[in-house]
């Protein structure tokens, strides 16, 4: 839900690609059940989300190539989706495996369909405008499959923002003080490839629990919209991020959480909701910027330029 009312800022056209290149977060998989079709509007158009009886799930676009019906109302037949009009079937490929009338197969008759993938708890599709075929991957993290780590909740936001703005905050290191009150925080931005790490450490956080401690952060941004922040010292918990475009200028955030089997339930949900409330601070702003081509930096500003070199690899 967005955070403001009404529209602040000016009107000023983005000169970015609303929707960048690379694997992109639509969604978390127990969204989608077996048997269950999903609509959702993201990446700016219409897809659909179907899950066969075989657990494969399958991402394609939601309008019939026959006469444009809304697949979102269809249903799964064994490991296909079928057209709620006329009773088409396609495959997760996107190509049309039935009819049930008459005696072939249009070769038109073809949805466009979508690469994804499940990871860490994410629903991923790869979007590209020059229709790339993946490059690469997100990486699976660790906790999700270490026992010493249990799953505590997910966490959906939708406001108005640009994809790159989130990803440029970890680089952003003026920010953390300003905004978000760190004291004593020591940061390092390494670029690699499709990803960038941001290790910091800082002296003295509010752990959200009524104290204030040393608090080490492990942080990787893979793409163009997702990133995890492992947070140890005080407390050792994950929070899983992917910052996703439902149409230009509007985001989905979606998050998971993990923690470690030592943090009772009751204090990771008080972590939870001061970083939550963090968030919130900083969509605040974004919403209500614009967008700044070349903008009049300050040595302490951090590698904002140096980010922004290595964003432009996300732009056809």
């Amino acid at each position: 839900m967005s955070l403001l009312p009404e529209r602040l800022g000016s009107d000023l056209i983005d000169p970015r690609p609303a929707v960048p290149n690379g694997w992109q977060g639509i969604g978390f998989s127990e969204d989608v059940t077996v048997g269950q079709v999903v609509a959702r509007h993201v990446l700016a158009r219409d897809l659909v989300l179907f899950r066969g009886e075989n657990g494969v799930l399958s991402v394609v676009d939601a309008y019939c190539p026959h006469l444009g019906a809304h697949l979102g109302t269809g249903s799964v037949v064994d490991n296909n989706i079928r057209c709620p009009y006329h009773h088409w079937q396609f495959n997760g490929a996107g190509h049309c495996a039935s009819i049930p009338y008459g005696s072939n197969i249009p070769a038109g008759a073809v949805l466009k369909s979508y690469p994804c993938k499940e990871i860490n708890g994410f629903i991923f599709v790869w979007y590209h405008a020059q229709n790339a075929a993946p490059s690469w991957d997100i990486p699976r993290h660790p906790v999700v499959d270490d026992p010493d780590y249990y799953f505590v909740e997910t966490r959906e936001h939708l406001f108005r923002g640009h994809p790159q703005d989130l990803s440029e905050n970890g680089a952003d290191f003026s920010h953390f003080v300003a905004i978000h009150g760190w004291d004593g925080v020591k940061l390092k931005f390494t670029p690699n490839g499709h990803s960038y790490v941001v290790g910091y450490d800082t002296d003295n956080v509010d752990t959200g629990y009524g104290e204030a401690g040393a608090v080490e952060v492990d942080s990787l941004t893979v793409g163009p919209g997702y990133t995890y922040t492992h947070y140890t010292g005080v407390n050792d918990w994950l929070m899983m991020s992917c910052f996703t475009p439902a149409r230009a200028g509007q985001l989905y955030l979606h998050q998971i959480y993990y923690a470690h089997r030592s943090l009772p339930k009751h204090r990771v949900r008080t972590l939870i909701e001061a970083v939550d409330g963090e968030w919130r601070k900083d969509i605040k702003i974004w919403e209500g910027k614009v967008y700044r081509e070349k903008p009049t930096l300050n040595n302490g500003d951090g590698p904002i330029a140096q980010f922004r070199r290595w964003y432009q690899q996300f732009y056809a």
